[in-house]
């Protein structure tokens, strides 16, 4: 947006000469364009984001691949009373996590006992998922 005024200016499209008024004045940009943002060092930055990688790293309630970042953050606002964080707020966190591929997933494989019933061995395969902020 700042450079775009900064084009406007340049082409003289403003009805206006010398110090702006009215409209004009409050459309004024005096701030300096932004260089070299990162959303992954925002969200390594946040401490929301920090209290949500605390609270998923290493769970196994949520550790599906094909779980949605919307899933996600409504089970997690459901289940913990202690995030204080709004729903919408939590779900484009995890989005913005998933989009970053910070979040992975570790799966796990457990062998159940002998059952008389069952002539092959039984597993339990489950994921864990981590988040690396």
């Amino acid at each position: 947006m700042i450079d775009f005024y900064a084009v406007l200016e340049d082409m003289q499209v403003f009805s206006f000469w010398g110090e702006p008024f009215g409209e004009n004045k409050r459309l004024r940009i005096n701030r300096t364009p932004i260089s070299g943002f990162s959303y992954k060092q925002a969200l390594q930055q946040s401490t929301q984001a920090q209290r949500i990688a605390d609270l998923l790293n290493g769970s196994y309630e949520y550790g599906n691949p094909n779980y949605s970042a919307y899933e996600i953050a409504e089970n997690l606002c459901q289940i913990c009373d202690s995030i204080n964080i709004p729903f919408e707020e939590v779900w484009s966190i995890i989005e913005m996590m998933k989009s970053l591929n910070l979040i992975t997933y570790q799966e796990v494989s457990e062998e159940l006992p002998d059952d008389e019933l069952f002539t092959e061995k039984q597993v339990n395969v489950y994921y864990l998922m981590g988040i690396n902020l």
